[in-house]
């Protein structure tokens, strides 16, 4: 785990049909996690709840908030636990 008690991994990547979000948290979190195309435009947002400690898996299809299949392309997942903020790139190659 990171200094701020959390981690998050993501795969396949790149996404083909779809990806794998697992978040590891030390302690109960408050986790927002999004996505934002390569203009910085957020596309979807994909989890804003509070969590107890241990591990959370999310799956996302590679599609935006109202359910339209994204282009392929670079995109950026946006992690925000706890004060913490980490921004990972993905691809979606289909």
């Amino acid at each position: 785990l990171s200094r701020s008690g959390a981690s998050v991994k993501i795969f396949p990547n790149p996404l083909t049909i779809e990806t794998n979000i697992q978040l590891i948290c030390d302690k109960a979190s408050q986790a927002y996690i999004c996505v934002f195309d390569a203009a910085g435009h957020k596309v979807s947002e994909l989890v804003n709840d509070s969590f107890s400690a241990g591990m959370r898996n999310f799956c996302w299809d590679g599609t935006s908030t109202d359910g339209q299949k994204l282009s392929n392309g670079i995109y950026f997942i946006h992690l925000k636990v706890n004060g913490f903020t980490e921004i990972q790139k993905i691809m979606i190659s289909r």
